[in-house]
């Protein structure tokens, strides 16, 4: 991690994460549900929820806004109201949302790390993220890919924004998370 966002969960914390992160994986496979990418671990993907759940975590401490901490069905907010987590393992990417699950109103913020410490790595509005050029198909469905670049790296806290120095393409983004 090089960047300037930089979030550590303490122990109560991870130890709520991993609750959480348990609790879901037990529901998914109570229910049928399929992973999205498909799971080819050993551990059946109770290291991935986990992981999410504490990823949703950090970006909640770091806001200082309601960590919903989510189980049962999925697609609902992770944060709020409004703010969707995607957290990635790779350094260079962007964010991926599936069409079917993409929303205008909402805010896709992209995480990365490793438990535990994470980077808040930027985030964009849905109707920004929903263009037609950064439509693909991996072969699982349409996705929105919105590149790193077009990432906001300004995030509003307490009333006052917390930029970590980087613009996007078309200028500063200056709309906080």
């Amino acid at each position: 991690m090089n960047g300037d966002l930089i979030i550590t969960l303490e122990p109560h914390e991870l130890t709520l994460a991993c609750l959480v992160g348990v609790l879901r994986q037990a529901y998914a496979g109570a229910a049928g549900l399929e992973h999205d990418p498909p799971v080819a671990d050993a551990d059946g993907g109770f290291v991935r929820h986990i992981i999410g759940a504490a990823a949703e975590l950090a970006v909640a401490k770091f806001l200082n806004r309601y960590w919903r901490a989510g189980v049962g069905a999925p697609g609902g907010m992770d944060v709020g109201d409004d703010i969707d987590v995607k957290y990635s393992d790779c350094d260079k990417g962007g964010i991926l949302v599936p069409k079917r699950q993409a929303r205008p109103d909402t805010r896709y913020v992209r995480v990365r790390g490793e438990i535990p410490t994470f980077e808040i790595l930027g985030w964009i509005w849905g109707e920004k993220l929903m263009k037609p050029e950064w439509l693909r198909n991996f072969g699982r469905g349409d996705v929105y890919l919105a590149p790193d670049w077009a990432l906001s790296k300004t995030f509003r806290r307490g009333g006052a924004a917390y930029d970590f120095g980087c613009e996007t393409q078309s200028g500063r983004d200056t709309a906080g998370a």
